[in-house]
């Protein structure tokens, strides 16, 4: 069983056709080769073994932004957001030595 028959199963035990999914593959070596053949879109790492990078559509050096790329037009926040917090006031320190504390020079 390789990747790619996983998540075949996994769609199809969601009741999904997998013509309504549409699925990214981010992997970076041999037992990622299926996955990306069955992907409608598949990524490789520029430290990847050649044939992975070759059948990737595109190398990548990190995940982070091709994600953020790809999610922008479907975010949406989870939570509401929190009011921002007050900023924090900073008190004097207390600590004997008050020159050489670790919060810095004592303030107001």
């Amino acid at each position: 069983v390789d990747k790619a028959t996983g998540i075949a199963e996994v769609i199809a035990d969601l009741g999904l056709p997998r013509e309504e999914v549409r699925l990214y593959s981010f992997g970076d070596s041999w037992n990622d080769l299926a996955l990306h053949a069955a992907a409608d879109r598949s990524y490789a790492f520029g430290w990847s073994p050649d044939e992975v990078m070759d059948a990737a559509d595109e190398v990548l050096e990190s995940v982070a932004p091709t994600l953020r790329r790809l999610t922008c037009a479907a975010r949406r926040p989870l939570r509401p957001r929190r009011p921002p917090r007050a900023p924090r006031v900073r008190r004097r320190c207390r600590h004997p030595s008050r020159d050489r504390c670790h919060r810095g020079p004592a303030s107001g």
